[in-house]
């Protein structure tokens, strides 16, 4: 904390509290000063603190009845196996308690949140219900948390190309209005071309459970009491939770605040890299490339942000990157290419088959679908997909568990499987900036024109 601090004060980061609250933990509720690096924005609250306590009585007994009262979920088992281990091994929550020992522990001042689970990437990931209990709604912010993601690392990738292997130098204009310009060293265009094939880090940098790592103020510890249901006996209990909860917007906008610094100080150290949320996205050439795997690695270490390097790969010509796969391989001589990943395309392929086949389609099963084709539709071109999206949009606000397909929407779903039958990578053209046609001809006709007058 005290290297994070002094790096953070001799750059100037105009974050100049997120220090102080790392130490003393983030609060959940109330209303947050902007912090200077996000763009200003207003997030208003709803809800005040004094309203939400008044609240409690109410809502206690109502939510710890509801879960008391709730049917068996397939995820029961593992979703207490997982609190347990994060109680027990993790140390990330306080519990097993009973919702009387809770009302001593906080003078029956507290509000339960209730636990379920979403199926993702062949488990079941447990999400905090902080919108329910009112939480969410007693926080306020005034900035807009801005992420770079895939088109920012495109075209850092497009900007290595063209300045340092077409026109050998720079030149950029800040926002600021500053100017930097520059060349590229001579001794670069020696290099045997394979050690400057551009390259990407396989797997992204990626901080590991990453808001567990930040804590939840003491005082606002009473606001996150995870409730759920014990499987072997049906009793409901609570578990406190001290680090910053999944589920909660506050964690959002105090995790960034973080991720943003991390990314500022790689940037100090010239590590080519992106940041969205806990991901890190790395490109580089291959020559400096295990050089800036040993910056991250060092940086890293010693600001003690923990990272998954059991899947962080190596860099290399094709990356998997932000649900994408980046192709660099012919980013020197012909294009960038970026597409979907195939394990989504062939699981999103499956479920439209398996609802083809049917005739039906499940309507709790909706919400799922409709995240994952969404963000692989903004890989493709046409509007099929998002015709054929458009009418199970009509299907989710159907209150049957399922419903059967009509003519056009089966038509529909066929034209969606189509299109990503049909799918191809978006490809990008790398190329010098040279001057168009039109441009070299007025040159042309302005210099006959000079000489003819010099005549």
């Amino acid at each position: 904390m005290a290297l994070l601090e002094k790096l953070a004060t001799d750059f100037d980061w105009p974050d100049k509290s997120i220090h102080q609250e790392i130490r003393q933990g983030f609060k959940l509720i109330g209303s947050q000063e902007p912090s200077g690096v996000f763009t200003a924005d207003t997030k208003p609250r709803s809800l005040t603190e004094e309203e939400l306590d008044k609240q409690l009585k109410f809502l206690k007994p109502a939510f710890w009845g509801k879960v008391q009262a709730s049917p068996k979920m397939d995820y029961e088992e593992e979703l207490w196996e997982a609190t347990m281990q994060e109680m027990k091994q993790k140390h990330w929550l306080d519990g097993p308690y009973s919702k009387c020992e809770l009302d001593i522990l906080f003078e029956d001042n507290w509000l339960p949140v209730r636990c379920f689970a979403v199926w993702q990437r062949s488990k079941w990931r447990a999400i905090d219900d902080f919108s329910e209990c009112g939480v969410n709604s007693t926080f306020s912010y005034l900035e807009k948390v801005d992420l770079k993601a895939l088109d920012e690392i495109v075209w850092m990738a497009c900007c290595f190309v063209r300045y340092c292997l077409f026109e050998n130098r720079f030149d950029f204009t800040l926002a600021s209005g500053e100017k930097l310009c520059g060349s590229v060293n001579p001794e670069w265009k020696q290099m045997p071309e394979s050690a400057i094939q551009l390259v990407a880090k396989k797997k992204t940098v990626r901080l590991k459970s990453a808001y567990k790592q930040f804590p939840t103020c003491p005082e606002h510890r009473r606001y996150s009491t995870l409730i759920l249901e014990k499987p072997s006996n049906g009793t409901v209990m609570g578990f406190v939770s001290k680090t910053l909860p999944f589920g909660s917007v506050a964690s959002v906008l105090h995790f960034n605040r973080i991720s943003i610094l991390l990314h500022m100080l790689g940037l100090r150290l010239d590590v080519a890299w992106t940041n969205y949320y806990d991901d890190f996205p790395v490109v580089d050439f291959k020559v400096p490339a295990d050089h800036s795997s040993a910056v991250i690695r060092a940086l890293t270490l010693m600001l003690e942000f923990e990272c998954s390097l059991d899947k962080e790969l190596p860099f290399a010509e094709t990356a998997e990157m932000l649900g994408v796969m980046l192709d660099l391989q012919h980013a020197s001589t012909e294009s960038i290419k970026v597409a979907n990943k195939l394990s989504r395309m062939d699981e999103l392929k499956s479920t439209v088959q398996h609802i083809i086949a049917s005739g039906r389609v499940v309507t709790k099963d909706l919400p799922s679908f409709f995240g994952r084709a969404l963000f692989v539709g903004s890989q493709s071109k046409g509007r099929e997909g998002r015709l054929a999206l458009s009418e199970l949009r009509v299907m989710e606000r159907s209150k049957l568990q399922s419903v059967v397909l009509s003519d056009a929407q089966m038509d529909a779903l066929k034209n969606l499987l189509l299109s990503y039958q049909k799918a191809e990578p978006r490809s990008l053209k790398v190329e010098s900036a040279s001057m168009p046609l039109i441009c070299l001809q007025m040159v042309r006709v302005n210099l006959l024109a000079m000489t003819f007058h010099a005549l």
